[in-house]
């Protein structure tokens, strides 16, 4: 068979350990990228135009959820590309701007897209130990940004005040983002870029990755949030990270039936899906700049067998 009178439509570039596909590439080039949770039994988050290493999403719904090796660890074998750093978190419910969680800070937050804690000897009794002599950047799958390229990150944030009475919550918080090993001091600062919706608002950072010595394979960078209002609470939800010439859909599920509950469009809006009882859908709703909006409902009844 002369291989030269085809042309390969679709080539998988990677799998994870459940055979779940998460990049591919087409015809002419071009990659697009899904990102999995909730043990790795959700797509959370898929991209075009994309690499995996490139895309990120966080909507702190799973962040409970068994790992295989230790439970005993913060954020060691997370599998997450981008973790908490030596902090604990703290999950609010049902304070969230999508799902049933978010992450709530009182003082100042760090996230970092790589790990320098050493595996340990800690075990829950319900899962086997793995003896692994190396970091855990061995154990997790790293954000790795692409130097020269420009990217987009987005983050919803809110406070008490926010909820109850309304207000700017980006005004008393600031979101740095800051390349530690780079050639340039950059620091970047998030803006407001969106309306206020039901105390929720978006901040957003349009950045370029600065070149790195040596041509790291690792582009390392910290995200950091500085609260000013330290006496009341902060939360964020729905983190994530594409290059800027993608496009981005991410989904949230209620981490115990792991039913849909939300699906944020390109533009991190949310169309939220609300449920009966018996699981079946009664309500469809979608966030835009002027509120949130019920765009569907219906209800099902079984008539009477008599």
């Amino acid at each position: 068979m002369n291989q030269q009178l085809w042309t390969r439509t679709n080539t998988v570039t990677q799998y994870d350990d459940r055979g779940n596909e998460l990049e591919n590439q087409d015809a002419i080039g071009v990659y697009s990228a899904a990102y999995f949770g909730y043990n790795d039994t959700r797509v959370t988050a898929v991209a075009g135009n994309a690499q995996r290493r490139e895309i990120s999403f966080e909507g702190f719904e799973d962040y409970q959820y068994l790992n295989d090796c230790t439970q005993t660890i913060d954020n060691v074998i997370a599998r997450k590309n981008i973790v908490l750093y030596k902090n604990r978190m703290t999950q609010i419910v049902p304070t969230a701007h999508t799902g049933k969680a978010s992450l709530f800070i009182t003082g100042d937050v760090l996230f970092v897209n790589y790990l320098d804690t050493k595996c340990e000897d800690n075990s829950t009794g319900s899962r086997p130990v793995a003896d692994i002599d190396d970091n855990c950047s061995t154990c997790a799958a790293q954000l790795n940004l692409k130097s020269g390229q420009k990217y987009r990150m987005s983050v919803w944030v809110a406070t008490d005040a926010s909820i109850k009475i309304g207000g700017s919550p980006a005004s008393q918080l600031s979101i740095a983002l800051t390349f530690p090993e780079s050639n340039q001091s950059v620091v970047l600062e998030f803006e407001a870029e969106k309306p206020i919706v039901d105390g929720w608002q978006q901040m957003v950072c349009n950045f370029v990755v600065p070149d790195f010595e040596d041509n790291s394979i690792n582009n390392a960078f910290e995200l950091y949030f500085s609260n000013s209002a330290k006496a009341g609470k902060f939360y964020i939800d729905d983190f994530r990270v594409h290059p800027f010439i993608s496009n981005m859909k991410s989904f949230v599920y209620d981490p115990y039936s792991l039913r849909l509950l939300a699906e944020l469009d390109e533009n991190n809006y949310a169309t939220m899906y609300e449920y009966d009882d018996e699981g079946i859908l009664v309500r469809v709703k979608r966030e835009t700049e002027k509120g949130i909006i019920t765009v569907q409902e219906s209800r099902t009844v079984l008539k009477p067998n008599h």
